[in-house]
């Protein structure tokens, strides 16, 4: 019997390698020293990134189609997918959410709009509830278009009464559709809360003048050795931004 064990295969197909500038691979040997290899380099924005070992390749013909430039965003964002194997199934998903909400309309009708309503449901569920308070419109416009009814169907007709739902039906989804095209612009910069759903740049604003600055000064200052502390244990920004994100939601839903 052989003696290859479930863990090692894992660990092997998780082997990762360092893609310099001129897009030449070089072998590391934990994720964390791989890491600390590119900061002392000075990362991607110097043209070092680290990616899976098997896809050592397609991150030099990636440098190679790009020009050569082995710094500039798109680059980058290659060699993200390249090392975590692309989005994951949850932003996969996510991202098909955002497209299908931006485009609903009453036309779909209550069954494909409850199907939608339930999807988001169910990526809620899997993610704290990000953006529960984002579909709120979209169940309130489901249930106008059922009391509307089908036409031609339980004698329904197309009538004041029909009209009266599918318009105010029609209203909140296109409310919907806007607070959803403004949660995936924020999703791209790593931006998810209620107040960025609704009021965006001017709540923040407001917000910056009401906090206490010198208890803001204090977050900043703790914050900043925690992402030192990381950093030197060689996390990458994506897992520090995650725990951030994770730990303040814990402390928003605890007190608010």
């Amino acid at each position: 019997m052989s003696n290859i064990k479930l863990k090692d295969i894992i660990n092997e197909s998780r082997e990762f390698v360092i893609i310099d500038p001129r897009g030449n691979a070089r072998p590391v040997g934990a994720k964390s020293q791989g890491a600390q290899y590119i900061k002392k380099m000075g990362g991607p924005a110097k043209g070092y990134h680290m990616v899976l070992k098997k896809n050592a390749l397609k991150a030099r013909r990636a440098i190679e189609k790009n020009g050569g430039n082995a710094t500039n965003s798109k680059i980058q964002n290659t060699m993200f997918d390249l090392m975590y194997e692309g989005k994951s199934n949850s932003q996969k998903k996510l991202d098909i959410l955002f497209k299908l909400s931006i485009g609903a309309n009453v036309k779909h009708g209550e069954d494909r709009l409850y199907k939608l309503s339930q999807e988001w449901e169910s990526w809620n569920v899997d993610n704290d509830d990000q953006y529960d308070d984002l579909v709120d419109d979209l169940f309130a416009a489901i249930e106008l278009v059922q009391d509307a009814g089908e036409p031609g169907k339980n004698n329904v007709v197309k009538d004041k009464e029909y009209y009266s739902y599918i318009k105010s039906a029609d209203k909140l989804l296109k409310k919907f559709n806007v607070a959803a095209k403004k949660a995936k612009i924020l999703h791209k910069e790593g931006i998810v809360n209620k107040a960025s759903l609704t009021e965006g740049p001017n709540a923040w604003k407001r917000m910056d003048g009401l906090h206490n600055l010198k208890l803001m000064k204090q977050i900043e200052t703790n914050a900043a050795t925690l992402v030192k502390e990381f950093s030197e244990e060689g996390f990458s920004e994506e897992d520090v931004r995650a725990w951030f994100d994770r730990q303040l939601i814990k402390v928003i839903k605890k007190n608010m």
